[in-house]
């Protein structure tokens, strides 16, 4: 797949997943993604379990990125958010807006694994 391919997959997740379109995104998935859940430090796998994990997510928060970069690293793709969280009752900003780096892994034209770290430079320097 082409880094451009790569880039729309990525543009198309992050609007289908702001839109709270889960089943769109789940589509531009791997059927055994890896994916983290941070709400129970561990990893997953799979479209149910990354499902379930974005279910109980949604019932607490209103999370929405804005991609502001996308840099090829190899067969992967960073991912520079923006990311606001509010409160899913409240509306009330939970943490202040802040930028997030997802380094994307693909198979089969699909995102197959998704990591999250703190900064681009530690997204950059991370094994594929």
């Amino acid at each position: 797949m082409v880094a451009d391919g790569r880039e729309a997959l990525l543009r198309q997740a992050a609007e289908r997943f702001n839109q709270g379109d889960l089943d769109g995104v789940l589509e531009l998935m791997h059927p055994m993604v890896e994916w983290p859940d941070l709400m129970a430090d561990k990893l997953i796998w799979g479209h149910r379990a990354v499902r379930e994990y974005w279910e109980r997510q949604l019932l607490l928060v209103d999370p929405h990125l804005t991609p502001t970069q996308l840099i090829e690293v190899g067969d992967d793709m960073i991912m520079v958010s923006t990311q606001l969280v509010r409160d899913r009752n409240t509306g009330d900003e939970l943490i202040p807006t802040m930028v997030i780096a997802q380094r994307y892994s693909f198979r089969d034209g699909l995102i197959s694994r998704m990591r999250l770290f703190r900064t681009l430079e530690d997204a950059l320097a991370a094994d594929g």
